[in-house]
């Protein structure tokens, strides 16, 4: 007795379209993967620019808040400076605020006295003091300004107000403390205001 054995044909992936499926598959994937990597750096950079935003506002706010209720001891004449140093009789301390490098330093001493500092005083409590930014916020300018009153009579006598200028960066800064044109990554802010002092 003979058993007759048919083929029966069924359908299936050839080598050449299992090559291609995966293929396809892996290019998925990846632009997956980097889709979803790119919204998570995304996240992460608005997140550190929002709080890179707040510490800055704070900072100004500090500065300010020591400069509007102290005497200015250094810069000694209307100028720009990348420094500044007060004396404040009503918490009797010498402040000082400068910048070095990509951070901004504050110190602070005793002072107990109700008399200007000599130059020997000042020199030795207008050093530098300790870093006060968060180190995720590059602060790549620093300026201070006195001004002068406009009439005769106060322009010879001392400053009566200072304009504050604080620009930093989220991100990498080159060399001369600018974000790259080409880096998404980096931002700039700048933050400025004028204080009346009230000594």
């Amino acid at each position: 007795m003979k058993s007759k054995l048919t083929h029966i044909k069924k359908p299936a992936f050839t080598f050449v379209e299992l090559m291609f499926a995966i293929i396809f598959l892996g290019v998925l994937l990846t632009m997956s993967l980097t889709i979803i990597f790119g919204t998570i750096r995304f996240y992460y950079f608005a997140n550190t620019l929002r709080q890179n935003q707040a510490s800055g506002r704070e900072l100004l706010d500090t500065i300010s808040r020591d400069v509007r209720f102290g005497t200015v001891l250094k810069p000694d004449e209307p100028a720009t400076s990348e420094s500044i140093c007060i004396v404040n009789f009503v918490s009797d301390e010498i402040v000082s605020y400068k910048k070095d490098g990509n951070n901004l330093k504050r110190s602070k001493k005793q002072y107990n006295s109700d008399s200007i500092p000599d130059s020997a005083t000042i020199d030795s409590n207008c050093s530098d003091g300790d870093q006060i930014n968060d180190s995720k916020l590059k602060v790549t300018s620093f300026e201070v300004g006195l001004v002068k009153g406009s009439s005769a009579e106060l322009s010879s006598v001392k400053p009566s107000s200072a304009t504050i200028k604080l620009k930093f960066a989220t991100g990498n800064v080159n060399n001369y403390n600018q974000c790259d044109p080409k880096n998404i990554y980096c931002n700039e802010l700048e933050y400025t205001t004028a204080v009346n002092f009230r000594n």
